[in-house]
C-alpha cells in the first residue's frame, strides 16, 4: 500500500505540478540533420496548398476548407423549432453536451434537381458534418463523405453558375480534385443565409 501512495498523485497536486514543469521545461532532443532537411522539403511542397473536405448532398459534390470542420458525427435526434419548417434550419441537436443548429442544404444549394427516374432516399443521410462558424456549431446533413485532399490554388476557379439558381449566393467557386469536381461552399455566405432565417 505504501508503494501505491508513494507513486500515485492527484491531478494538479504539488507533485503532479512539479513533475509536469520538469517535463515541459527540459531541452528539446537534437534532430538528425537528414530529418531536418526532410521536414523543410515537405513544408515547401505544401506551402500553397489548402486542405478541403469533400462530401455529397443528394446528387452533387461540395467542398469546405478542412480547418472549418470540427468533426464528422453520426446523426442525432432533431428538436424542431416552431415556425421554421420551410427554412434552411432543420432544428437543434446536441453533441457532447453542446447545442448545434442542424442545417439541411438540399433545396438551397442544389443546382441539379433529381429527375423522375432518380430517387434519393431521404433516410440516406449517413453523417453530420460538424462545422465551426461565427454563429456557433452547425451540423450539415450529408449523404456521403469522400474525404480530404490538399488542392493548390490552380485547382480552384470561379464558378460559372447562372444567377437565377438558388446556390449562386452560397457557392462561388468550383474545385477540381482526385474524384472530379465539386462546388466550394463560401462559409461567410452560408452564415448570412442562416442569419436571414431568424
Amino acid at each position: 500500500m505504501r508503494i501505491i501512495k508513494k507513486h500515485t498523485h492527484c491531478i494538479n497536486c504539488d507533485v503532479f505540478h512539479e513533475t509536469g514543469k520538469k517535463l515541459l521545461s527540459r531541452p528539446a532532443p537534437l534532430l538528425d540533420p537528414k530529418d531536418i532537411i526532410q521536414i523543410s522539403d515537405n513544408k515547401s511542397k505544401n506551402i500553397n496548398n489548402t486542405s478541403y473536405t469533400f462530401f455529397r448532398i443528394a446528387l452533387e459534390w461540395f467542398a469546405l476548407p478542412t480547418n472549418n470542420i470540427i468533426s464528422v458525427i453520426n446523426p442525432s435526434p432533431v428538436c424542431k423549432i416552431p415556425h421554421m419548417s420551410n427554412t434552411i434550419i432543420e432544428g437543434i441537436g446536441y453533441y457532447q453536451s453542446h447545442s448545434m443548429l442542424i442545417i439541411n442544404l438540399d433545396k438551397y444549394i442544389l443546382s441539379t434537381k433529381p429527375d423522375s427516374q432518380t430517387t434519393i432516399n431521404k433516410k440516406e443521410y449517413l453523417r453530420f458534418l460538424l462545422v465551426q462558424s461565427r454563429l456557433g456549431k452547425l451540423a450539415i446533413r450529408v449523404n456521403e463523405l469522400w474525404g480530404t485532399e490538399r488542392c493548390s490554388q490552380e485547382n480552384v476557379r470561379i464558378a460559372n453558375i447562372p444567377g437565377d439558381q438558388a446556390n449562386s449566393s452560397v457557392v462561388s467557386h468550383r474545385i477540381t480534385y482526385q474524384n472530379g469536381q465539386a462546388s466550394l461552399i463560401d462559409s461567410d455566405a452560408l452564415n448570412q443565409l442562416i442569419e436571414k432565417q431568424f
